[in-house]
């Protein structure tokens, strides 16, 4: 897709499509990262100002505001600028006011830029954490040519192979083991934050472990979310956990 028309229609894809896109798009390289963002973030101000324009000549300003404080509280566009220096990102926040914008057209064109910067920001959270532990702590074992393949998921390589290893060993009942499986990584810290959608979206489409069907079931028959670590336990899965990851907990 037309990487303009993606914008445009950014209110259309969830926050692990959005990410997805954003990964697709720059394989995750510094220059490619940033210079998406900034592209990004000109499109909707420019978009912004025209609307704004638009609202001053059409006196459609206050056709959606109840009261004039409205304006001042919700007009106020936050976004993030980055550049990348001496091998990880900085980052510049910045806040945008247009006090003529009709408010259901902020609100909507703001929360495409809110929902960009949040998958981006994610994004450059995870490669600054990775990069700076590559600066300080270079490996010399066997692991040393190796990478983590899905860093945004996985706090390390480590923890790839620990799940790689448990999912080939017990998943036998895909909704419960996995549910059982993503909660207590959680709890023990060991991949980042990741909604139970996004979740389901990366076990089906990255890591290809689970099928159109499983993520049909979970939309379907159990409601779009995983048990909790309380529900989906049983001692099997605990003493099968606590095998494969006896060296990370």
């Amino acid at each position: 897709m037309d990487q303009k028309k993606y914008f445009y229609n950014l209110n259309n894809y969830s926050d692990s499509e959005i990410t997805r896109f954003i990964i697709e798009f720059t394989k995750l390289d510094p220059l490619l990262i940033i210079l998406l963002n900034k592209d990004f973030i000109n499109t909707y101000l420019k978009e912004l100002d025209l609307e704004d324009e638009y609202s001053i000549k059409t006196d459609d300003y206050f056709g959606d505001l109840i009261e004039s404080e409205i304006i001042e509280k919700d007009t106020n566009i936050l976004i993030r600028i980055y550049e990348f220096s001496n091998g990880i990102y900085k980052i510049k926040e910045e806040r945008v006011k247009f006090e003529n914008l009709n408010y259901t057209k902020h609100v909507n064109m703001s929360k495409k830029i809110q929902d960009f910067q949040y998958c981006m920001h994610k994004i450059i959270s995870t490669e600054n954490s990775r990069l700076t532990s590559e600066n300080f702590s270079k490996t010399t074992n066997n692991l040393e040519n190796e990478t983590n393949p899905f860093p945004l998921v996985f706090v390390n390589l480590e923890v790839y192979k620990c799940f790689e290893e448990y999912t080939k060993k017990h998943i036998l009942e895909a909704y419960s083991d996995y549910s059982y499986l993503k909660k207590r990584l959680e709890k023990e810290k060991l991949i980042h934050y990741q909604k139970d959608n996004e979740f389901i979206d990366f076990l089906l489409y990255q890591a290809k472990l689970i099928t159109e069907k499983d993520k049909e079931n979970y939309y379907g028959k159990y409601e779009s979310k995983l048990k909790s670590l309380n529900k989906s336990y049983n001692v099997n899965r605990e003493n099968n956990f606590n095998k494969v990851f006896a060296d990370l907990i």
